[in-house]
């Protein structure tokens, strides 16, 4: 039977097929059309929210330099906007070498070193013992997201072990801030 040929009946129910798949595709249009609304909400609550001034009852303002030196980019951008909104001044490094760099050209404005403990090349111990020479007056506050029981990772338990300042990652703005406070504090 050809399309010409089908009897009314036939045509008919053709057409009801068409309106319902047209109904269906205009439900899917309406809910993407709201789940598009949702993000768009969603970024514009996330704008706002980095863009507040979050005062810091445990750091005072112009509370110094601290360069972070972390490989993964996001976490380090995450870092370093909790660190700006709590008063410091903040100096970013992708990996050792850079972080030398850094410490070489302005090592007598830092005030604490934040670093990977594991990252590719040179880890963060290592980095803190290439800096020993440079003799500056740096506090250090070791990270790592390596759980203690991570055999592949010896050098996070050595650090741990060596009783120096450390925080798990990941962390929260308050447990970085209270973090830093304890270790800022005068001896």
């Amino acid at each position: 039977m050809n399309d010409t040929s089908k009897t009314a009946e036939a045509l008919e129910n053709e057409v009801q097929a068409l309106r319902k798949r047209i109904a269906e595709i205009e439900a899917l249009k309406a809910r993407n059309n709201c789940l598009e609304k949702e993000v768009e909400t969603l970024k514009r609550t996330c704008a706002t929210i980095m863009s507040l001034e979050i005062p810091s009852p445990a750091v005072a303002p112009d509370s110094g330099t601290v360069l972070v030196v972390e490989d993964n980019e996001l976490f380090r951008n995450f870092t370093v906007m909790i660190l700006r909104r709590h008063g410091f001044e903040t100096l970013e490094a992708e990996n050792a070498r850079e972080a030398m760099d850094i410490c070489r050209e302005e090592g007598e404005r830092i005030r604490l070193l934040l670093t990977d403990i594991v990252m590719p090349e040179i880890g963060g111990g290592k980095l803190v013992e290439l800096l020993a020479p440079l003799n500056l007056d740096i506090k250090i506050l070791y990270m790592s997201g390596y759980a203690r029981d991570d055999l592949a990772h010896q050098d996070v338990y050595d650090i741990i072990d060596s009783g120096a300042s450390f925080i798990q990652k990941p962390f929260s703005a308050g447990e970085l801030m209270e973090k830093l406070t304890a270790v800022l504090e005068p001896a």
